[in-house]
Parts: structure tokens; C-alpha cells; sequence
């Protein structure tokens, strides 16, 4: 086959968030791996299931491995606007039960999303059946390494797209900032999508104290595989908490108006 007569096609799933669209390219690509990374609290998890949500809607089959064992999965997903009974959930002992589930269930459907939460806690065999005193270098890469491998030719074919949630640290020899999986998963991704807490722009509060609307910052963090979003590219978006990110489906909470509020009138006796 001359590279001339190679068919591809890239579809593009659009987030609910028109302003986070704008640096996507128009959305999340099909066929690749697209990594939503940052420090707890900035809404990976939230993203990830909005993006479900809006799969759903498009009629397309959803999957979700939840590596977290997250207490309280449906009333999240559902208020974020996942039908829980159409999303297939899965969460096992051990990493590779979980993985082998993604790959057996992505070669039996075709234009899906899945989505794996999150890479920093899997849990090889390996290590949950070693002691808390052994080491256990290098076992979560190498098995990454090898899901990646093994699973980027089958989303590839069945046009799926594939959201891996990660964390961000600072690597203490470089005090750069990197996401947990490996140079191998760093190499497989697509696309990667940064989230943190926008700098210098505090949390809207209710009266009470409680965080109502956070601002987060959404960085593009681009690989040559996909050429739609632009590295660097960056929005401020607004997540409520609970609820999600603002956008076609989740609206910010009516300002309220500069000035005192009004007195009651006196009544008259």
C-alpha cells in the first residue's frame, strides 16, 4: 500500500466547555491517548466523566476504570451528567485485572471513550503482594509501557478515544513538574491537557465560607501525533464543585448585585 492511499479519519469529540474547545482544536481526537494531569482538587476526575457525559450524548459506548476505587462513583458521575446505566464501570484488585478489562472490552466495540482514573493508582500484583517494607521499582511503568503497547494499534483501529487522569509532581533531582506512567506513557500520548489552579485568581465563596466557583487553568501540552491543539495554548475555565465545569450543560450561579441589600419597608400600625 502506497502511504497515498492511507484513510484516515480523526474525529474530534468537543467538550461541553466552549472556551476549553478553543485550545483543544475543537475537541478530544479519537485514536489516540489523551492525558488529563494535575494536582488534587483541580477536576481531572470531573473532566473526565463531563467528557463521558458528552460521549453519552452523541450515542457513543462509554467505559470506566476506576484504579481509585472511588466511594460515592454514582451520585459524582450522575451529577456531572453521566446515565450510569450506560456507562460500563469496572474496578479490580489488581492493575493488570483492570487493564486486561480495557482491552478485551476495546476490541469488542467500535467510536468509544474510556477512561482510566487514574495512572497513579494502579496497583501492579506484584507490589500489593510484597510487604509495605519491599521495594518495587519500576513495576507501574513497565506495565503502562506494555497496556500502551498493547492497546494504542486497538484504539486505533476501533476509533476510540482514551483519557488517561494522572498526577503531576515535582521530580526532586530536576524540580520539573511531570505526570506519573513513565517516559513510555510520555511517549504514547497524543495529547496532554494540564490542569492547576489559576494563579492569582481566588475561589468565589458562598457566606458561609464554602468554595463555589474555582478557577482553573487548562494548559495544552501537545505532541507532534496530534496537530490540532497548540502547545502552550491555555483558558482559564470555572469549575463548581460537585457539579462541574461551566459550560453548555452547567451554568455559573447568578451574580449578585453591587450595593446593600434592600430594606424591608417599615410597616405601619
Amino acid at each position: 500500500m502506497k502511504a497515498s492511499e492511507i484513510k484516515e479519519k480523526l474525529e474530534l469529540i468537543p467538550s461541553p466547555i466552549p472556551d476549553l474547545n478553543s485550545i483543544l482544536g475543537g475537541g478530544i481526537p479519537t485514536r489516540l491517548i489523551t492525558e488529563i494531569a494535575g494536582p488534587p482538587g483541580v477536576g481531572k476526575s470531573t473532566l473526565a466523566l463531563q467528557m463521558i457525559a458528552q460521549a453519552q450524548r452523541m450515542g457513543k459506548p462509554t467505559y470506566y476504570a476506576d484504579a481509585e476505587r472511588s466511594l460515592g462513583f454514582i451520585e459524582f458521575a450522575t451529577a456531572t451528567g453521566v446515565d450510569c446505566s450506560e456507562l460500563e464501570y469496572d474496578k479490580q484488585p489488581y492493575a493488570e485485572l483492570l487493564l486486561q478489562g480495557i482491552v478485551d472490552w476495546a476490541e469488542k466495540h467500535k467510536n468509544g471513550v474510556i477512561v482510566v482514573d487514574a495512572v497513579g493508582a494502579l496497583l501492579g500484583r506484584e507490589e500489593a503482594e510484597k510487604d509495605i517494607e519491599s521495594k518495587s521499582i519500576g513495576i507501574q511503568s513497565r506495565m503502562i509501557a506494555k497496556f500502551c503497547r498493547v492497546l494504542v494499534p486497538i484504539i486505533d483501529d476501533r476509533n476510540h478515544a482514551l483519557i488517561m487522569v494522572n498526577h503531576t509532581y515535582t521530580n526532586p533531582t530536576t524540580t520539573a513538574l511531570q505526570s506519573s506512567g513513565g517516559a513510555k506513557l510520555d511517549y504514547h500520548k497524543g495529547l496532554a491537557l494540564w490542569l492547576r489552579a489559576a494563579y492569582g485568581k481566588a475561589p468565589k465563596r458562598s457566606a458561609d465560607g464554602t468554595k463555589t466557583i474555582k478557577f482553573i487553568e487548562a494548559e495544552i501540552r501537545n505532541k507532534a501525533k496530534y496537530q490540532g491543539a497548540f502547545d502552550g495554548s491555555k483558558v482559564i475555565i470555572e469549575l463548581i464543585p460537585k457539579q462541574g465545569f461551566v459550560g453548555e450543560f452547567v451554568q455559573a450561579p447568578a451574580k449578585k448585585k453591587p450595593g446593600r441589600p434592600a430594606k424591608s419597608p417599615i410597616e405601619t400600625i
